[in-house]
Parts: C-alpha cells; structure tokens; sequence
C-alpha cells in the first residue's frame, strides 16, 4: 500500500473523530468567543476575535500535524522501509 492510503476518506473520519472527541474542550471556549462577538458593537472587532481565536486553535493542530509525521517518518526507519 502507498503512503497515502484511504485518502480523503481516512481524513475525514479522523477529523470527524477529533471533532467529537474535543467538543467537550472546545465548546466553553468557543461559546464565550461568540458571545463576546454576539455584544461587540463593531464588526471588525468581532471579526478580529474570531480570527484570533481561529489562528490560536489552528497553530497546536499545526504543531501536532508536523510532529505526527516526523514520527511515523522515524517509525518507517526503524522498521527498515
């Protein structure tokens, strides 16, 4: 099998899985954001809070994303492929 089998497919159930897993993580922290953009007077702030919080959720998933592949990189090594 090629390093990417499955595809999309195995994406979007890890994803959907990761979703499921972290809504009780996410969900306080996100009701609180858009409550606060729900009473901002001014678009461009509530915009500027969401993109804020967007960019500071992404940036550990990012992190994770470029770790998980050096390890299975290091793992294929050691296994010889």
């Amino acid at each position: 099998m090629g390093e990417h089998a499955g595809g999309p497919i195995n994406g979007f159930v890890l994803g959907g899985l990761l979703g499921v897993i972290w809504i009780p993580c996410i969900g306080p922290m996100l009701s609180s954001v858009l409550a606060l953009v729900a009473t901002e007077q001014r678009v461009t702030a509530g915009v500027a809070y969401l993109l804020i919080y967007s960019v500071r959720f992404s940036i550990p998933m990012l992190l994770l994303a470029h770790a998980s592949q050096a390890v299975r990189s290091r793992f294929r090594v050691m296994a010889g492929q």
